[in-house]
């Protein structure tokens, strides 16, 4: 009797717990529609150039994240500077292109305040590539603080003195949930 009682407890306890796929699924919630869309970088002054650079967007969908660069008379092509690999030349619906990264998958965690952000891509060479971020979204602009690959999650959206641990992206909204 006294074994039979253990068993289900036992039994029911395993009922309850979650499974790891529904563990796994609490932690990678849905990009909430507030982020997705395409977003253009705000310019930040730059004290080494004297020429502008490719407009620079960010495109968030439900699953993905990409950094753009807008083609610009003399912009030949770049490389993606958290990765190394060269971005690729795409062609918007409006005809535009754009020199882009490949996409990162995304993960929001809105549970925290500001809401935290986790990119992950695995590149060409099987090498997994991760960046752990804070992102706020205020009516149509959008305020990222990402860290480098392998660094640590920021806390602030304070511009860094340089961006060897962290870098702010400071985005105005151009279009709606993609």
């Amino acid at each position: 009797m006294i074994r039979n009682r253990a068993m289900g407890i036992v039994f029911g306890f395993l009922l309850m717990t979650p499974s790891p796929a529904q563990s796994e699924a609490q932690l990678q919630p849905a990009v909430p529609a507030a982020l997705q869309g395409d977003w253009e970088v705000v310019p930040t002054p730059n004290p080494y150039s004297q020429s502008e650079g490719p407009q620079a967007s960010v495109r968030i969908t439900p699953s993905s994240y990409v950094h753009r660069l807008r083609e610009m008379s003399g912009f030949r092509g770049a490389w993606d500077r958290d990765t190394g690999e060269s971005m690729t030349w795409v062609k918007d619906d409006d005809g535009v292109r754009y020199c882009q990264t490949g996409p990162y998958q995304i993960t929001v965690r809105t549970q925290t305040q500001p809401w935290q952000v986790d990119l992950r891509r695995t590149l060409a060479d099987g090498k997994a590539v991760g960046m752990k971020g804070i992102v706020t979204v205020k009516d149509d602009t959008l305020r990222l603080s990402l860290g480098k690959p392998g660094k640590a999650r920021p806390s602030s959206f304070d511009a860094p003195a340089d961006d060897s641990e962290y870098s702010v992206i400071v985005a105005k909204r151009t279009s709606k949930k993609q």
